[in-house]
């Protein structure tokens, strides 16, 4: 009878240990989702910013949990702008989480 308890007792274990990686690989995976959809958001609305689109919300399900900030900043060589664009939003805990992409555009340059 005490071979058999403590064989439950070690299988109880196990299962429990292999449930608890489950779901630690199940949040990781759905924070990996997050950041490739983060991405895909991100380059969607460079892509637009580069091509003078002008951004705007669309109703779709997958871009609604994402806000951007977008900036664009001069540089030191005429007709060069930096576009700097920021999204973020927030895990199932409430954690918020950001990424910042950048790039450049040619713009004609102005004749004073």
């Amino acid at each position: 009878m005490l071979e058999v308890i403590i064989t439950v007792a070690i299988l109880s274990t196990a299962i429990v240990v292999v449930l608890r990686a489950f779901t630690t690989i199940i949040s990781a995976v759905k924070f990996s989702q997050n950041i490739t959809l983060a991405c895909l958001f991100a380059e969607d609305k460079l892509w637009k910013l580069e091509n003078d689109f002008p951004l705007t919300e669309e109703a779709n399900t997958q871009s609604s949990k994402f806000s951007y900030n977008d900036e664009s900043s001069d540089t030191d060589i005429p007709g060069l702008k930096q576009l700097k664009l920021t999204v973020s939003w927030e895990e199932k805990r409430k954690n918020p989480y950001s990424l910042e992409f950048y790039t450049y555009t040619f713009t004609s340059p102005t004749s004073p």
